[in-house]
């Protein structure tokens, strides 16, 4: 642990370009001389910034008990420590532990010597674990078997546990489960991906080894044993596992991840690449998108999945309408009042909005000073806070194009479409210069012809003059009715897409005032299109005021609250996630933990802080992996753990990331086969789908055509089933390492 200590604070204090992707130079090292040097570099810029440090963010630093962090009190290290450092923070993949893979028994763990296994390794695991965070354990476990009746709903909640950020009590459950059960396939499965985690891979080989014969070409058992023989170090055996796993699904998330770091330790950068960009495309973090950076490889949309489903007019666009342009003046006296009353409930609504938007940016601020100060303080104490919502760092990436189009041009196809407006415009104002010569023409021509004793051709010079009036009417208004027709069309779609993309990529304070501004934007554009009116000529003979009717489309459309229409639910007895669009609910039941089972959360893992007693900081709490889960039903029995290729029914997804300090990727999808028969499936409403899904994609007895368009899945209950794929990690980092072997 001293040395990993040591590799953090090495990455802390070194130099921005000792992080950039190696060269065939090795690196030196720098001297004690030189780290002790840069600290004090450091602590001069500190001190620097905190003179030049406005008296408001000192108070907000003061308020949040912020101290001035003094470089000096580091420790010491030699040149050999910091060389040390330097080669583990930039180590690829783990050194061989021959200690370890010396130990592991070279005959096959038999069936029936599994529970006696089970119970060495669960007094290993007990003498890992604090008093307090056993006794937790054997809590939850009794409660969670005795409400669920069975060893297996023990395990999903164990599950939970572990995604909430509690690997050790998750891992006691777990071994607890799996010692009431040791038939339990997904259970042993789930186990052994713990034990790998918390740093005992040498305890899960043979379990793992067990079910591989058991459930042959079963990819996450595949996976599984790789990741294990990786982080043992011994590279060539993991190969052969992961490669045995791609083989049969090509785009396997953790599998392709590890496969990247051994072809890059090798120095094959392409395969390596390649491999991480199938890994990515499959679950996303920002820590894969980072070292694809680092391999020479910007990520590019289409690298990335989606499974959000995109609605064609979230904010009710295409509902609002407006009069007709007139194309004569008699459309005019009729239509005249139309577009009037329309510009004025325009203006009616932008005011209200106006109104609105003032109140929502008083929120978003208060909300970003709190969200700002959420993290400096989580800083401070050695704990992580995303600043950004959950989805927007991929969403940054996937939905890219949505704000600037497709190559980046979409500010150079905007200004082409104002630039055609603007131009057209100019076209309908030349056509009414012409008009103005044109209708000088007619009464030059008409005017000598009036008057006492005169002939007063007042018919004639009535059509003569209404004529060019109409002509005129008819072109120009056909001109500016087809340009903005043109213009708003696409004024809608980017004002639809911009939408979708704050959707995933702002806070929710944010989102709505950003959606404020959007349809104060539409307002504006439909009540300032140009057009064209003009009053019958004054030689036509008068007729009796008629009062314009009211009509549909002189009533002004609403805008749809446009909210989130993608929505994932998981429920894991104790723990549960909520998915909508950049809201991401992760939480325990703590009044169930609290006050049924007399638990004390937060003791039992600690408040992850670094320097707690057990030397672990918040980056080991987590590691790199998956879970799949779906309904047990729909999976069915026989077919082991959940394969990754096996998209059967429900299923639902979370990525986790050792650098995103938990979560890093969620979705969910359904399958064109799903048979909704199940409680497991529900709608947005939280009322249950009954029937069979018709041709045309809907519900017999059930109008929910959403739950086929959109890939949102609930997954709730004791009875989903869970499979843990485990993700690369390097030897020494789970508070199980260092623990003497016991079984033979």
């Amino acid at each position: 642990m001293k040395n990993y200590l040591l590799a953090i604070l090495f990455s802390l204090v070194i130099v921005p370009g000792f992080s950039q992707p190696k060269t065939s130079k090795k690196e030196k090292p720098p001297t004690a001389k030189e780290m002790e040097d840069m600290q004090k570099e450091m602590q001069k810029e500190m001190e620097k910034a905190m003179k030049e440090m406005s008296p408001e963010d000192k108070k907000m630093m003061d308020s949040m008990g912020f101290k001035m962090p003094s470089m000096p009190t580091l420790p010491k290290m030699t040149d050999k420590q910091i060389a040390t450092a330097m080669e583990e923070a930039n180590r690829i993949v783990p050194i061989r532990d021959e200690a370890r893979i010396a130990k592991i028994s070279k005959q096959p763990l038999a069936t029936s010597a599994i529970p006696a296994y089970l119970n060495t390794v669960h007094g290993d695991i007990v003498k890992k674990l604090d008093p307090y965070t056993s006794e937790s354990g054997e809590k939850i476990y009794q409660w969670a078997k005795k409400e669920y009746k069975g060893a297996a709903e023990a395990g999903n909640a164990a599950v939970g546990l572990w995604m909430m950020g509690k690997p050790k009590v998750a891992l006691y459950i777990m071994s607890r489960a799996c010692k009431d059960d040791p038939t339990d396939a997904d259970n042993l499965n789930n186990f052994s991906s713990l034990l790998t985690m918390a740093g005992g891979e040498q305890y899960a080989i043979p379990l793992l080894q067990n079910l591989n014969t058991k459930f042959p070409k079963n990819t996450t058992i595949l996976n599984n044993l790789g990741q294990a023989w990786f982080g043992l170090g011994e590279i060539k055996l993991a190969e052969k596992y992961l490669d045995s796993c791609v083989r049969i699904y090509p785009a396997h998330s953790q599998a392709n991840l590890t496969k990247s770091l051994i072809l890059e330790s090798r120095g094959d950068k392409a395969n390596a690449i390649e491999a991480l960009r199938k890994s990515i495309k499959e679950g996303y973090s920002h820590e894969k998108e980072d070292r694809l950076h680092k391999l020479g490889y910007d990520l590019k949309d289409h690298d990335v999945g989606w499974d959000k489903y995109m609605p064609s007019d979230p904010l009710g666009l295409e509902r609002f309408k407006w009069p007709d342009y007139p194309m004569n003046v008699t459309e005019c006296e009729t239509l005249k009042p139309k577009w009037r009353k329309f510009v004025d409930d325009c203006q009616e609504e932008i005011a209200e909005l106006t109104e609105k938007q003032k109140l929502l940016e008083q929120k978003m601020t208060l909300a970003k000073q709190e969200r700002t100060k959420n993290v400096l303080q989580a800083g401070y104490n050695g704990t992580m806070v995303n600043p950004f919502p959950q989805f927007a760092p991929k969403a940054f990436v996937k939905l890219k194009y949505l704000v600037d189009g497709r190559d980046g041009k979409l500010a150079y196809e905007y200004e082409m479409q104002t630039e055609k407006l603007a131009r057209e415009r100019g076209m309908a104002e030349e056509l009414e210069g012409l008009y103005d010569k044109k209708l000088e023409v007619v009464r030059k021509r008409y005017d000598p012809l009036f008057g006492e004793g005169k002939e007063n051709p007042m018919r004639a010079a009535c059509t003569d003059e209404n004529k060019v009036k109409n002509d005129f009417l008819a072109e120009a208004n056909s001109l500016m009715r087809d340009t903005y027709r043109s213009f708003l069309n696409y004024m809608k779609r980017l004002l639809n897409d911009r939408m979708y993309y704050c959707q995933y990529t702002q806070w929710p304070d944010e989102f709505e005032f950003s959606k404020v501004q959007t349809e104060l934007s539409w307002l504006n554009l439909i009540k300032d299109q140009k057009v064209y009116f003009l009053e019958k000529s004054a030689w036509c003979p008068p007729k009796e005021d008629t009062v314009a009717t009211e009509s549909e489309d002189s009533v002004l459309s609403q805008f749809d609250d446009m909210h989130c229409q993608y929505h994932s639910e998981s429920d894991f007895l104790l723990a549960s996630i909520e998915s909508n669009c950049s809201e991401l609910s992760v939480k325990l039941d703590l009044h169930l933990i609290d006050k049924v089972l007399g638990v004390d959360v937060i003791k039992i893992e600690g408040s992850f802080k670094q320097g707690d007693k057990d030397g672990l900081s918040i980056i080991d709490q987590w590691q790199t992996a998956r879970v799949e889960f779906g309904p047990k039903k729909t999976w069915g029995y026989g077919y082991g753990p959940i394969r990754a290729e096996a998209k059967l029914g429900g299923s639902v997804f979370a990525e986790f990331s050792r650098a995103a300090g938990g979560m890093s990727d969620f979705g969910g999808t359904l399958s064109a086969d799903v048979k909704v028969g199940t409680n497991l499936i529900k709608k947005m409403d939280g009322t249950q789908v009954i029937g069979e899904k018709r041709p045309d994609g809907k519900m017999s007895g059930d109008n929910s055509v959403w739950l086929f368009k959109d890939p949102s899945v609930s997954i709730v209950g004791a009875t989903a089933k869970f499979s843990f794929m485990t993700g690369p990690s390097l030897a020494g980092k789970g508070f199980l390492s260092g623990l003497e072997w016991s079984p033979k």
